[in-house]
């Protein structure tokens, strides 16, 4: 669950490191239950390095702790890893409108990763 923070620190706490600067954030959400509830110092506790107050807002859905949610906010991109990913979750990335890939069989997403990869590189490109 700690890796859904990820795209939270590269885009805020992380975004002046020129290594990341330019860094495309890819979220990959599987069918893992992630409803584990968390203190109410979640945000002191998870930020770091100073993180601008507001930093882990998208984490949070009223009090309740969304850490798919944070991660997909933060993230340029996502990959829908199995077909049983809860749909809430999934609607939230849809609603986006950032690019996706979305699961049909292991199969189809061995031959799709490299094509999807390649299609964020493309769009950075278009924007230079």
């Amino acid at each position: 669950w700690m890796t859904s923070l990820v795209p939270a620190y590269l885009k805020t706490a992380y975004k002046n490191e020129p290594i990341f600067q330019d860094a495309k954030v890819v979220y990959s959400h599987y069918d893992y239950d992630m409803s584990n509830t968390f203190s109410d110092d979640f945000a002191s506790k998870a930020a770091i390095n100073n993180m601008e107050e507001g930093g882990l807002d998208a984490y949070f859905d009223g009090e309740k702790v969304t850490l798919h949610n944070g991660a997909f906010h933060a993230a340029d991109a996502a990959i829908f890893g199995s077909e049983n990913v809860d749909e809430g979750v999934r609607e939230t990335f849809l609603n986006s409108g950032k690019p996706f890939f979305d699961f049909s069989s292991e199969e189809e997403a061995y031959k799709g990763y490299v094509p999807f990869y390649e299609s964020l590189l493309e769009e950075e490109k278009v924007e230079e």
